[in-house]
């Protein structure tokens, strides 16, 4: 009898053994193998020797991931001098929408945001600082970026622009006489400022306002973020030859340029009082009056 309880003890064991051995729920490599297999949306900080600064976005993921930005406020940054104390934060002086805003990116899609430091640091004095940059996405608001910045100050770049006279000339666009179609003419633009905003500048003559623009896929799509005075553009006519002018002006300028979006501060698609909703614009397309 005792041979015999022994023996089922043993058994019991064995199985028992056995079945733990193959039981992967608290293996504990395996989780961290399908993190690692995961992608994760990645951001670079890139300033060039002129002192111009951007953000790079980019999925490297074979799926399309969603960007969650709890606010109309897409990126945040800050200057740091040598003790590292803050000197300068973006948002500071900003109000942004409240708005939910997502942001799709395709699978290995590439975002740019340009920071305008030269007008951003008008009043702050020149000198060596960190540069600190990061996304308000909800899934990057943890990856901060930094680079080392020197800054010129606003008397060096004054001094450093060129002469008065010595712009830049450029070909825009503007409704013909008749207001029926687009036509191109020559002005002059001050090559150390904001090109896209004196492009609008000059060719908006229905005073829509541009909020602010950023550069998407490798500059290869401009998104330009309008207020809500697209309503003072009238009649299907005059949409067109708003359309028209902005579309041609910047894609006369831009060689690399294949789209255009015009979006509203919620990153909701701008709606026309007669067109509906614009969506995205290609090159290879003439945007005048219809017939």
């Amino acid at each position: 009898m005792k041979k015999m309880f022994w023996s089922m003890l043993t058994i019991f064991t064995i199985l028992f053994l056995a079945s733990c051995g193959t039981n992967n729920d608290n293996d504990p490599t395996t989780g961290s193998e399908e993190q690692e297999k995961e992608a994760k949306v990645s951001t670079q900080l890139n300033v060039d020797a002129n002192g111009e600064a951007m953000l790079l976005i980019k999925n490297p993921a074979d799926n399309e991931m969603t960007l969650t930005f709890p606010s109309g406020q897409e990126v945040e940054y800050q200057l740091l001098d040598q003790d590292k104390n803050v000197v300068y934060t973006y948002s500071a002086n900003k109000n942004f929408t409240q708005a939910i805003q997502e942001k799709k990116l395709k699978p290995n899609e590439e975002i740019s945001v340009k920071l305008d430091l030269e007008n951003e640091l008008a009043e702050v004095p020149a000198g060596k600082y960190k540069l600190v940059v990061w996304s308000m996405a909800s899934e990057l608001s943890d990856q901060k970026v930094e680079s080392d910045y020197e800054w010129a100050g606003t008397e060096q770049a004054e001094e450093s622009a060129p002469p008065a006279g010595e712009n830049d000339k450029i070909t825009l666009y503007k409704e013909d006489a008749n207001a029926e179609f687009v036509e191109p003419y020559e002005v002059e633009i001050d090559p150390s400022g904001d090109k896209v905003k004196q492009i609008f500048e000059e060719i908006d003559a229905t005073n829509v306002g541009l909020l602010e623009y950023r550069f998407e896929n490798d500059e290869k799509k401009l998104v330009l973020v309008m207020d809500k005075a697209t309503e003072n553009v009238q009649g299907t006519a005059g949409e067109y030859l708003f359309l028209g002018k902005v579309l041609h002006s910047y894609f006369e300028n831009y060689p690399k340029l294949e789209e255009i979006d015009f979006v509203k501060e919620d990153g909701t698609p701008v709606e026309l009082s007669h067109m509906g909703a614009v969506s995205t614009f290609t090159r290879d397309e003439q945007y005048t009056k219809p017939n």
